[in-house]
C-alpha cells in the first residue's frame, strides 16, 4: 500500500468514526428530547386519568351513600309503620280478650254467687223447717 492509500484510509478512517460519533450523539440527544417529551405527555395523561378517576369515583362514593341513606330511610319507615300496625292489632285484640275473659269471669262468677246463694236459701229453710218440727 502507498502511503496515499494510507492516509485516505487513515482519513476516511478518522472522518467515518467522527460522522458515526456525531450521528450516534445526535439520535442519542434527539432520543433523550423525545422521552423527555413523551414523559412529560404521559404523566400529564396520567395526572388526568387520576383526576379522573378519583372524580369518578368520587361521584359513585357520594351517589351509593346518597342511595344507601334513602334505602335506610325508606326500610325505617316501613319497619315503624309495620311494628305500629301489629302493636295496633295486638292492642286491639288483647283488649277484646281482656273483654271477652272479664265477661266470662263476671257470668260465671254470677253464676257461681247465684248458686251458693238459691243453695245457701235452702239450707236455711231446711234447717228452719228441721228445727221447728224438733221442737
Amino acid at each position: 500500500l502507498s502511503s496515499d492509500t494510507s492516509r485516505e484510509i487513515s482519513d476516511l478512517s478518522s472522518l467515518t468514526f467522527h460522522t458515526l460519533s456525531t450521528e450516534i450523539s445526535d439520535l442519542s440527544s434527539d432520543t433523550s428530547i423525545e422521552f423527555s417529551v413523551l414523559r412529560a405527555e404521559k404523566g400529564s395523561e396520567l395526572e388526568d386519568l387520576s383526576s379522573l378517576t378519583f372524580h369518578t369515583l368520587s361521584t359513585e362514593i357520594s351517589d351509593l351513600s346518597s342511595d344507601t341513606s334513602r334505602e335506610i330511610s325508606d326500610l325505617s319507615s316501613l319497619t315503624f309503620h309495620t311494628l305500629s300496625t301489629e302493636i295496633s292489632d295486638l292492642s286491639s285484640d288483647t283488649s277484646r280478650e281482656i273483654s271477652d275473659l272479664s265477661s266470662l269471669t263476671f257470668h260465671t262468677l254470677s253464676t257461681e254467687i247465684s248458686d251458693l246463694s238459691s243453695d245457701t236459701s235452702i239450707e236455711i229453710s231446711t234447717t228452719k223447717s228441721g228445727a221447728i218440727s224438733f221442737h
